[in-house]
């Protein structure tokens, strides 16, 4: 009971495992109930991390937009492990974790393009233990995560984005966790049929009559078939090297010479029909969340492949320009 204006103070403890779980974690992490000098603590280890990168400006609002997106970087993945090592994996089985963290929220198809790098500069212990983490999953559940959230596989967006991660981390050297096991959950994860990849199999592509999303779940296999590449090149596995190559360039079936866009093909051969590169309408077309004009640049991994595509340098570059002169208004 609390009496008009009084304040109260309130502490909460989590745990995947048990409500046990959740006091020890509240008791080792948070005993007291100083809210001064906790919010002084936070303060304090958020400007330790925060300071990773130092820019100089004089102008206050870039420096709250600069902190603001770096703060962003760090909210996830989170632990997820309780203090003992305790945490419920990917098989719905309590584990330990011993001595190493285990995370949740993976978030990947928002943040293998850009983030999941970043950390890999400012903070490469924990970017090895997030792979290690990947690892794990992929061990527990079959393949490495797409949106891993609280022990549970959403599968939510298109593609495997945890193998450019993966793969990543494989290329440059991080440490944390074993190499050649990682390679080998790549592997295990592109053969995986699910999610379209069987079609990918069986075309070379997956055909836009037989799947919604098509042309962005292909490419986006293609995209991480292409950092697979490079992490059995960084490993000296020259078979796995070239297959991985061969895949990603499954991207240039859906490339239409006439229009010069990606969109999508049938299982016949032929590109779907009516074609509005401006148009997208969400969860029911052959992109996610996008269009022709965004998705026909998604090759990052074979941009020389895309330029023949085009037909040359002079007609890609032409290309690219219209995209920052075309009207930005999305269709549908």
């Amino acid at each position: 009971d609390t009496k008009e204006g009084e304040q109260i103070l309130v502490k909460v403890g989590i745990s995947s495992v048990s409500m046990e779980g959740a006091a020890a974690n509240l008791a080792a992490e948070h005993p007291g109930w100083d809210f001064d000098a906790t919010a002084k603590a936070a303060e304090q280890e958020w400007n330790k991390e925060l300071s990773k990168i130092r820019i100089e400006t004089k102008n206050i609002d870039d420096l709250k937009k600069f902190y603001t997106a770096l703060y962003h970087t760090m909210i996830a993945p989170s632990t997820y492990n309780d203090v003992n090592g305790d945490y419920l994996g990917a098989d719905y089985k309590v584990h330990n974790s011993k001595d190493a963290t285990i995370y949740t929220t993976y978030s990947l198809w928002d943040t293998y393009r850009a983030k999941q790098p970043l950390m890999t500069i400012i903070q490469p212990e924990k970017a090895g233990e997030f792979v290690a983490t990947m690892v794990d999953i992929c061990d527990k559940q079959g393949d490495l995560p797409v949106w891993h959230l609280w022990g549970n596989e959403t599968n939510c967006m298109v593609g495997d984005p945890a193998i450019p991660v993966v793969a990543d981390a494989i290329v440059k050297g991080i440490k944390g966790f074993d190499r050649e096991h990682a390679f080998e959950a790549i592997k295990k994860t592109a053969a995986n049929p699910e999610r379209g990849k069987q079609l990918r199999h069986i075309h070379g592509y997956i055909p836009c009559n037989l799947m919604n999303e098509a042309v962005a779940y292909d490419m986006e296999y293609a995209l991480a078939d292409g950092a697979a590449a490079q992490a059995a090149k960084a490993l000296g596995r020259e078979e796995e090297y070239e297959h991985f190559t061969r895949m990603s360039h499954s991207y240039r079936n859906y490339f239409d010479q006439e229009t010069g866009f990606i969109r999508g093909v049938d299982d016949e051969g032929y590109f779907r029909t009516p074609f509005n590169p401006y148009y997208a309408s969400h969860r029911a077309d052959d992109y996610c969340e996008g269009n022709g004009w965004q998705y026909t640049w998604l090759v990052p991994h074979d941009v020389e492949g895309l330029v023949e595509c085009f037909g040359g340098k002079e007609r890609f570059i032409e290309k690219l320009d219209s995209l920052f002169i075309v009207s930005s208004v999305i269709e549908g």
